[in-house]
C-alpha cells in the first residue's frame, strides 16, 4: 500500500506566476537531523484517516514567505488528498493547515512519531520550489492513522 500511496503524490506543477514545484529524487530523511524547522500539518478524514505534513528545509523569513509556504502546502496536500480519494473510490477531506514550528511541543511529537514509525506505512515525496535564483526544499509526508482515529 505504501508504494500505491507513493504514486499519488503530484510530480510537478506551476505555482501561479511565482515559480515551479518539482519532485526530486534526493533523499531527505526527516527522521534525522537536519530535520524541518517549519511544518504545515493537515488532518485527513473521511474514508482515509491520517496526517499529512509538508516540511520545509527552513523557516520562512517573513509573513510573505510564510503565506507562500502555507499555499504550497495546501496545494500539495489537496492534490494528494484528491488522488487518495480517487484510489480509495471514496471521500477524503483535509483540515485547514496548522503551522508547527521547531520549538512547539507538537513539532517534537511529530519528529518523534517519524522516528518511531518503523512499522508504519509512511509515504514521502521530496520537492523543490524554484523561484528565480532561489530554491526551497520541502517534503510531503502522509502518515496513515494506526488506530482509525486522528
Amino acid at each position: 500500500m505504501e508504494h500505491l500511496k507513493q504514486n499519488l503524490f503530484p510530480n510537478q506543477f506551476d505555482f501561479f506566476h511565482l515559480g515551479r514545484i518539482e519532485s526530486i529524487r534526493t533523499k531527505w530523511q526527516l527522521k534525522k537531523p537536519p530535520y524541518s524547522p517549519f511544518i504545515v500539518l493537515f488532518r485527513f478524514s473521511g474514508d482515509e484517516l491520517g496526517y499529512g505534513l509538508v516540511a520545509f528545509d527552513r523557516t520562512p523569513a517573513n509573513i510573505d514567505e510564510e503565506s507562500m509556504a502555507l499555499e504550497i502546502a495546501n496545494i500539495l496536500t489537496s492534490k494528494f488528498a484528491t488522488q487518495l480519494a480517487d484510489a480509495a473510490n471514496g471521500s477524503v477531506q483535509i483540515s485547514p493547515p496548522e503551522v508547527v514550528r521547531e520549538n512547539d511541543q507538537k513539532h517534537r511529537y511529530l519528529m518523534g512519531l517519524l522516528n518511531s514509525s518503523s512499522g508504519t506505512e509512511i509515504a514521502q515525496k521530496n520537492y523543490r520550489f524554484v523561484q528565480k535564483n532561489q530554491t526551497l526544499r520541502l517534503a510531503m509526508v502522509y502518515l496513515p492513522s494506526q488506530t482509525g482515529q486522528t
